[in-house]
């Protein structure tokens, strides 16, 4: 009897590369528009620009850096995921 020739079950479970890339994209843009709504609330607020742009960067890092870090926790951990 011949071995079966279909992908491995670990193979199967990883996503594939693009998808992460994409899934990568999604928190920069979700971090972006944090940023930009940070930033707007307290330009409204009456914060000078520069305050609010740095704030609005604070808020950029915190959010792409969870956002990150919840991929990589939840991203399959095979050693297969061609990246």
């Amino acid at each position: 009897m011949a071995p079966p020739t279909g992908p491995t079950p670990a193979a199967a479970a990883t996503p594939p590369t693009h998808l992460k890339a994409l899934w990568v994209l999604v928190c920069a843009l979700s971090a972006v528009v944090v940023a930009l709504v940070a930033g707007i609330i307290l330009v409204c607020l009456g914060t000078p620009v520069h305050s609010a742009i740095c704030i609005g960067g604070g808020a950029f890092a915190g959010t792409l850096g969870l956002g990150l870090g919840i991929l990589n926790t939840l991203w399959p951990k095979n050693g297969n995921d061609g990246g």
